[in-house]
């Protein structure tokens, strides 16, 4: 019986315990974007002009979301400075890569990593064309060559060029959202179509003898890895453009493509609405707790009925069927145990009969006959 009741106990622990992992997981749920926080890291060793404090709205609208945290670097790529990075931003370097940071780069991207590399009008190209070499996950390559458009511009200048909707890649999750947007930047050669997001006009040339409608954004993936290739720093810095009141992050939808870039880089579902929108929880990870918590309880309460049937099963019987199938006889010891088990019976409901035996015949004593003698 003290035995039966440990199991009790054991079983009903177990019980509790599974209604509060249920619990606790479901709570947990309701911020798993929180908590899964996609790591993004600067380079700012390399002499970037643009730097953070140049980028300090487009960096700070990263951190304000729930989905992203920014690091910025103080050394050379190494083996380990890129552990743990999902994104890696390259500006605009004017200081080139050694061979050992280029291989960190290829090993970077191996393990899964992400690259985001933005040229820009003012910087020295070759320094991410070789980064580019280096990794060959990308057939895109930045030209010398600035985009101007002497119809779609911004106040008048050729090299702010206008960007609308019909030069945006529709079926891309980079352009959501995105309606028009202001950039001044050098065109990217791709030999993919499939690969190319944003394109200037048809008016848009790149140099004097380039060719029509150039490419300044292309994406692509590698296995696990993506890259991104964007012509302009610029467009996303707080610096203002020339004739403007307001920054060129500021201007049109250029601060909603800076978002969309990164969401996909991180490949998060990219949500509809504006920055600062904190993705809802998926309601298949609630379902999955919930019906887990189901089964264990239910399983719970089956060993519980199952240890109270063989509660109710007296000792002996247990006994009987155990020495029945040995086919062993009972020791004295099991033998105490299933008299005092077996209480089924009550000793009020049965007649008890007791036949008296007749008493012996007592033995009639003879008795000595006495002589007497007469005295004359």
């Amino acid at each position: 019986m003290r035995k039966i009741a440990q199991n009790r106990s054991i079983v009903l622990f177990f019980m509790l315990s599974i209604l509060l992992i249920q619990l606790t997981g479901t709570f947990m749920s309701q911020d798993v974007y929180a908590d899964e926080k996609t790591i993004i890291l600067f380079d700012q060793v390399h002499l970037q002009f643009y730097t953070s404090e140049r980028m300090q709205s487009a960096i700070t609208s990263l951190n304000n979301t729930e989905d992203f945290i920014v690091y910025f670097n103080d050394q050379r790529f190494t083996e380990t400075s890129l552990l743990g990075v999902d994104i890696l931003v390259i500006e605009n370097p004017e200081r080139s890569f050694s061979l050992q940071e280029r291989l960190v780069l290829v090993e970077y991207l191996d393990n899964g990593g992400n690259i985001f590399l933005l040229a820009d009008p003012r910087g020295t190209i070759s320094n991410l064309n070789n980064i580019i070499d280096a990794v060959q996950y990308t057939d895109g390559r930045f030209s010398q060559h600035v985009i101007f458009d002497e119809e779609f511009n911004q106040n008048n200048i050729s090299t702010q060029i206008s960007v609308s909707r019909e030069e945006l890649r529709e079926s891309s999750p980079l352009t959501n959202g995105v309606k028009e947007i202001i950039t001044h930047s050098i065109s990217i050669e791709d030999d993919d179509p499939n690969k190319v997001i944003a394109t200037g006009s048809n008016y848009s040339l790149a140099g004097l003898e380039g060719k029509s409608q150039p490419a300044w954004l292309v994406a692509s993936t590698v296995g696990r890895s993506r890259i991104v290739l964007c012509g302009s720093t610029r467009m996303f810095s707080d610096v203002k453009p020339s004739k403007s009141e307001v920054t060129w992050y500021q201007t049109k939808d250029n601060a909603r493509l800076w978002q969309n870039i990164f969401s996909w880089l991180a490949q998060k579902e990219i949500p509809p609405s504006f920055l600062g929108t904190t993705l809802p929880p998926p309601l298949t990870l609630i379902i999955s707790a919930f019906i887990a918590g189901i089964v264990f309880i239910g399983g719970g309460f089956s060993l519980y009925y199952l240890l109270q049937q063989k509660e109710l099963k007296p000792v002996s019987e247990i006994l009987r069927r155990k020495k029945k199938a040995e086919k062993l006889e009972p020791t004295p010891e099991e033998e105490i145990a299933q008299i005092e088990g077996e209480k089924a019976i009550s000793i009020d409901d049965e007649e008890i009969i007791t036949e008296e035996k007749p008493a012996p015949p007592k033995k009639k004593k003879k008795r000595k006959k006495r002589t007497y003698r007469v005295r004359r």
